[in-house]
């Protein structure tokens, strides 16, 4: 399940029935997923000015480390 930074669930998830994927699947679609909470989550700690041009690098910056 992906969460949003508040903890609430989001708004759009996939059925979980997840039968008809092999365990190589699984698992490249778990780490797809932790990286895309961690995403989700770095840009929830932005604040509106942070997407103005003049911040732009320190954005990039902090999702490169992800």
């Amino acid at each position: 399940m992906i969460y949003n930074h508040d903890g609430s669930r989001f708004a759009c998830t996939l059925p979980t029935n997840y039968d008809h994927l092999s365990d190589k699947e699984l698992d490249s679609l778990s780490i797809g997923l932790r990286r895309l909470q961690s995403i989700i989550n770095a840009f929830a700690l932005c604040e509106h000015e942070d997407f103005k041009k003049e911040h732009k690098e320190s954005i990039k910056k902090v999702l490169q480390k992800l």
